[in-house]
């Protein structure tokens, strides 16, 4: 996969195929999807792509569009480790932080950031079932 300007590309990387000189299979072109820079989730299954007014994820043999939440104002999206749940982060949008069940497309909860968050602010568990919210340290009054 890789970005050219608003484009994705996504190949299939074959290491016989490269042994032998031969050429990567292209999967899939999208023009003019997005902005931001793609990632894939914690297990490689899908393709995130942030979009002005949705996220989009992409999948299967040939990464197509599987799923789409629509949130507009997206940054930053932090997908579980069992890959069951998003968490995005809009600091723009009416609420800063949302956890979403991914499998069936349904808001769980959302908030609002409090001063010194951002899109760090929370970690999910090594399984997924937990999100830890980093605490931000006030500095002592007296100056220690």
């Amino acid at each position: 996969m890789f970005k050219s300007g608003k484009n994705i590309h996504i190949n299939i990387f074959d290491r016989n195929q490269a042994i032998n000189g031969q050429k990567d299979e292209q999967l899939a072109v999208f023009d003019s999807i997005i902005d931001s820079k793609p990632v894939w989730s914690p297990k490689g299954t899908y393709l995130i792509l942030i979009k002005a007014e949705k996220v989009l994820f992409l999948g299967g043999e040939k990464m197509v569009p599987i799923i789409m939440i629509p949130q507009a104002k997206v940054t930053c999206v932090h997908m579980s480790p069992c890959e069951r749940y998003v968490l995005t982060y809009s600091s723009k949008g009416d609420a800063a932080f949302s956890i979403w069940n991914f499998q069936l497309v349904e808001l769980i909860r959302d908030f609002q950031a409090e001063a010194g968050e951002d899109k760090d602010t929370y970690k999910w568990s090594f399984d997924g079932n937990y999100l830890a919210k980093r605490v931000i340290a006030e500095t002592a009054k007296d100056g220690g």
